[in-house]
């Protein structure tokens, strides 16, 4: 890519390896998706708009059993961006608070945003689903969220990372693997009881947000 050349990237479907590739490679090369909004239209055109099948890996609405389908790509993913916001933690806007949000909302629900498996199943759902839901990126984005997820120690480096890939320098995603240890506890149920008085206003205001469509 630094020279200038081409490259084509296909696993065997297209829409699991291929999309974490591609973004990756993409997040070292381009400094733009280092930045709140860069982050947020990198995974809307090459996961959402590009077909992952986010209904069939997480299995919204389905038993535990019911598909063989389920499986943590997008998860491998955001661990990958994590490592990274370890190994540089000045080169992007966002901080580990953004990449937490972002999975607690893949499985919560409340946005339109990571529905279904790809545009035509959300296009052709009655109502559209772009109608009748809300999008995550510009709840993450607002002038309120944008004070607990930017980095205030972001520096814009323009130029490619180069990951360190040795296995000792991988960390373990303490923050949000071991949110519910049992020695954490107290912790969490200080931050669960934060959450709960912050999420009433929160939907309230998707609320108005989507009947003003």
């Amino acid at each position: 890519v630094n020279r200038g050349r081409s490259i084509l990237i296909h696993c065997s479907d297209g829409w699991d390896r291929t999309s974490q590739i591609v973004s990756i490679t993409e997040l070292l090369l381009d400094p733009y998706f280092r930045t709140l909004k860069g982050f947020g239209i990198l995974i809307q055109k090459e996961w959402v708009s590009f077909g992952h099948k986010f209904d069939d890996r997480l299995g919204h609405g389905e038993p535990e059993d019911a598909s063989t389908e389920q499986s943590p790509i997008f998860m491998q993913f955001m661990d990958a961006v994590y490592q990274l916001l370890k190994q540089y933690p000045n080169w992007f806007e966002f901080n580990e608070e953004y990449l937490i949000n972002v999975l607690d909302q893949l499985y919560s629900g409340r946005f339109g945003t990571f529905l279904m498996d790809c545009e035509k199943e959300r296009e052709e759902l009655k109502p559209p689903l772009s109608s009748c839901t809300i999008s995550i990126w510009n709840w993450l984005v607002s002038k309120e969220k944008k004070t607990i997820f930017k980095n205030p120690d972001f520096i814009s480096y323009e130029g490619p990372i180069e990951p360190i890939c040795s296995t000792s320098h991988l960390h373990v995603w303490t923050g949000y693997y071991e949110r519910y240890k049992l020695s954490q506890q107290h912790e969490y149920h200080q931050q669960s009881l934060e959450h709960k008085l912050r999420i009433r206003p929160d939907t309230e205001k998707l609320e108005k947000m989507l009947k003003h469509k």
